[in-house]
């Protein structure tokens, strides 16, 4: 991609960040439009894709070459799929993200909304008199489902363009400009349940072959991907020498996920992060030396959705950006596993980290939380819901750019609708 193209992907991606869906979707179709030359067929496989609407991957996509990283080929369950399970879910990956298969899904999940939409604004359509002489047309409550019908059985000339609806929409809103565009088309309101996410991110997959499980009863739970063989307290050859790092972004000065990590991963370090204690002093810090503690958080360097510093009462806190937080810990590798929980920045913040630091300090997995909705004040976004097209092209830049794959997710319904744990691996590596 030249830079050129780069540049106008980032102008169309900022354009679709709107307050419409209209914009969103036609931006993800532009955006999906610059990353190939032609369009995919799309197929449905299995109950799941034919559910959410997402495009499979072509058989002749199946065996294309892919740039596999290192440390991802054996973390999954290669006995199906002819040793291919990475390769055919890169595949269907690509499908979604760059061959259009999220407008698919977006656009599936947008028209499902439109009868409730008008449900909740209270508005009805009624067809006009003398349509139908013969048949004469009975508006019920089921306006989109009326018109369908109609539409099947009353064909219009031009495929209907430039005709005016057969009726009106009636109600109490129907004359304000919100619900509706110039008094037709219908503002669609999106759900508030998880379904937002799972229209948005794509396919899930593939199966880690093993896990490391923390906190596994409680809302905190995390995971980790681990390759075989897994031996005595669930440690892994891979991971039992001085080049395993963990980050962890926010502490709150709870330290459960630490000690954890201590007792399943004992070669392992953890560099905790966090710039919000009481004179960034920690209190319940576990005393081992594989638990390492910074006063510092993690910021969007490119002055997005963070500042560099932010005052609060007492301190002045400190925001940096990845590649400098890497930095101060003195290490050589990039970390294998980075856990990050920052409560809506995350659309600045990941996006920041794969723009603004070099790959080969990247980590080899994410486990993430993503919000649809947040209360930090300092979250430009933080009065309004993000939109299912805004997390898929969350979700798009961290395939195309990153290469990561979501492997595992895990959804609060009931509890917290607007928060999605998503786990990420690394598995192409593009230099």
């Amino acid at each position: 991609m030249t830079s050129t193209e780069r540049h106008t992907t980032v102008a169309l991606t900022g354009l679709t960040l709107g307050n419409y869906s209209m914009f969103i979707v036609m931006g993800l179709q532009i955006v999906s439009i610059m990353y190939f030359t032609d369009y995919a067929l799309f197929k449905n496989s299995n109950a799941e894709d034919k559910e959410l609407g997402f495009g499979s991957p072509r058989d002749d996509h199946i065996y294309s070459h892919n740039n596999i990283c290192p440390s991802a080929v054996t973390l999954f369950d290669q006995s199906h799929d002819n040793g291919n399970s990475i390769n055919r879910m890169i595949e269907k990956a690509k499908d979604f993200h760059q061959r259009g298969g999220n407008l698919v899904s977006i656009e599936n999940y947008l028209n499902g909304q439109m009868q409730s939409t008008l449900d909740k604004q209270n508005l009805k359509f009624e067809f006009g008199n003398n349509l139908d002489q013969q048949q004469p047309l009975v508006s019920t409550d089921r306006a989109i489902q009326d018109l369908k019908l109609y539409y099947q059985t009353h064909p219009v000339p031009r495929g209907g363009y430039g005709q005016p609806l057969p009726g009106k929409w009636t109600g109490e809103n129907a004359r304000k400009n919100g619900p509706l565009f110039s008094k037709r088309w219908i503002n669609v309101i999106e759900t508030d349940t998880a379904d937002r996410f799972k229209v948005a991110i794509g396919h899930v997959g593939p199966k880690c072959t093993n896990e490391i499980h923390f906190s596994p009863q409680s809302y905190e739970a995390k995971l980790f991907c681990v390759p075989p063989p897994v031996v005595g307290n669930g440690t892994t050859a891979s991971l039992a020498s001085d080049d395993c790092n963990i980050f962890s972004i926010g502490s709150n000065d709870q330290w459960g996920f630490e000690e954890e990590v201590v007792q399943k991963l004992p070669h392992c370090v953890t560099h905790t992060f966090d710039c919000t204690l009481p004179s960034n002093k920690p209190k319940r810090k576990p005393k081992s030396d594989h638990v390492q503690f910074y006063p510092y958080c993690i910021g969007d360097d490119a002055g997005g959705d963070n500042d560099n510093k932010q005052q609060t009462d007492d301190k002045t806190t400190q925001f940096l950006p990845y590649k400098e937080l890497w930095e101060r810990t003195n290490t050589t590798r990039p970390p294998k596993l980075l856990k990050i929980d920052v409560e809506g920045f995350e659309f600045g913040v990941i996006p920041s980290l794969l723009r603004n630091s070099p790959s080969k300090i990247w980590p080899e997995q994410i486990m993430m939380e993503v919000h649809w909705a947040t209360r930090m004040v300092e979250v430009p976004s933080m009065l309004r819901t993000r939109q299912a097209a805004e997390i898929s092209l969350l979700f798009g830049q961290i395939f195309n750019y990153g290469g990561y794959l979501p492997v595992k997710v895990k959804y609060f319904e009931p509890g917290c609708s607007t928060c999605l744990e998503v786990l990420l691996v690394r598995v192409l590596c593009y230099d």
